[in-house]
């Protein structure tokens, strides 16, 4: 910031109408120029003293101390309201991570879920599958077993008795 800009925002900054990256920068030009701070000491003075008659107050005796009083006040105002822009945004990211957190547990429940019951199915369907292969490689071969042995005696029956008529 320029000696001008400085000078310019001098009566806004008495008047307490500047915002906060404004102030911030006055007050950082004011603290290292020493002439713009005494021209802001010197119209901080006169317009108090006019506004101090202005309301027929009693005119205060230490102008300089209450000028001093201002700037420190400034300093810990423009303080305050960069920790309270860093605490909001940490509020922020907390709560966006609670939010991510909360989230990412929901869907893993519900996939999580989904997966083990679709296991599951796959199992019993594989398990029913064995159980109906062995079922019937086992009839089947018993079967087999069955006709290998008395192949010759089922030929014998059939030709002797083809329509399968008891006596």
């Amino acid at each position: 910031m320029t000696c001008i800009e400085a000078q310019s925002l001098i009566t806004p900054f008495i008047n307490d109408e500047l915002d906060i990256q404004r102030l911030e920068a006055f007050m950082n030009h004011i603290n290292h120029c020493g002439e713009c701070k005494e021209e802001l000491e010197v119209y901080y003075t006169l317009l108090t003293g006019m506004k101090q008659l202005d309301d027929d107050k009693n005119l205060s005796g230490d102008f300089h101390m209450h000028f001093i009083n201002k700037l420190k006040k400034t300093e810990e105002r423009i303080k305050r309201k960069k920790l309270q822009k860093v605490r909001k945004r940490i509020i922020l990211i907390c709560s966006i991570l609670m939010v991510s957190i909360i989230t990412s547990i929901s869907i893993k429940e519900y996939v999580v879920d989904d997966i083990i019951n679709e296991e599951q199915q796959q199992q019993i369907n594989s398990n029913d599958i064995h159980l109906r292969y062995y079922f019937f490689r086992d009839r089947d071969s018993d079967l087999e077993r069955y006709i290998t042995q008395n192949y010759e005696k089922i030929i014998k029956l059939n030709t002797n008795n083809p329509y399968n008529i008891k006596k």
